[in-house]
């Protein structure tokens, strides 16, 4: 009696064969559904492999780029809506001042007023010093300008990635900043606060001063002008955030 092998057995021989392609078809199709990618590995095709890396490292990169980019459109959209408060409360403080730059309104309602001023400056600090995301404050002075990368790739010159910058708008500024009349560094933490004004000129020397009720209102005409230069400043500081 003959003794048959798989090596002299022709029919078993190509169902060995198809029993072979048929696993490595099952793996294969295993493999892809792991890992959801049709070229997994550089031996299942490796042209294809050597592309699909390439774009691959190309959507890393413009996944950076995105997230760079939504962090600094958070960033912007907290200071706008910062600036947009601080914008609604001059318009307030414009009110306030103007009734008691009267020079007919007794000192206690002048008083009354200028207390009412010295909450809207303290809300002003307090949008100022809120206006921050994610550690970035481009409202206050002391904090670094806004950028994002744009493109994942570098520039062949000089090695850098293009970028976009908004650049810190310092309104608590003491020489130049759009709150500088009615902001300041608190001494302990240095952190913006409201200033303490004054609208009373009542006394001279522990004397009442006949020019009083003018002298006061006086001072209260000098906050109106401040804070029409205030108002002035934010327009600019709003319209280069809505630009940005």
């Amino acid at each position: 009696m003959l003794n048959f092998s798989v090596n002299t057995n022709v029919g078993a021989f190509v169902a060995l064969q198809n029993l072979s392609q048929t696993n490595r078809s099952l793996e294969a199709t295993q493999t892809r559904i792991n890992t959801g990618l049709k070229v997994s590995s550089t031996k299942d095709d490796s042209a294809t492999y050597a592309i699909a890396q390439s774009l691959r490292a190309d959507m890393g990169g413009y996944n950076a780029v995105k997230t760079s980019l939504d962090r600094a459109q958070s960033t912007l959209d907290v200071a706008i809506a910062a600036a947009e408060s601080i914008s609604d409360i001059l318009v307030q403080m414009k009110e306030k001042a103007t009734a008691a730059a009267d020079a007919g309104l007794d000192q206690d309602s002048r008083n009354a007023l200028l207390a009412d001023f010295a909450k809207l400056s303290d809300q002003l600090a307090t949008y100022l010093n809120n206006a921050e995301f994610n550690g970035s404050n481009i409202l206050k002075s002391g904090g670094a300008d806004l950028s994002a990368i744009v493109n994942h790739k570098q520039n062949a010159d000089d090695n850098r990635f293009q970028t976009i910058t908004v650049e810190n708008l310092k309104l608590d500024d003491e020489g130049e900043g759009a709150l500088k009349a009615f902001i300041e560094l608190d001494p302990d933490d240095e952190k913006p606060i409201g200033k303490e004004l004054v609208w009373d000129n009542s006394k001279v020397d522990g004397v009442n001063d006949p020019w009083s009720a003018e002298a006061s209102a006086a001072l209260a005409a000098q906050s109106v002008n401040d804070v029409d230069e205030a108002i002035k400043a934010m327009k600019t500081v709003l319209s280069e955030l809505g630009s940005a």
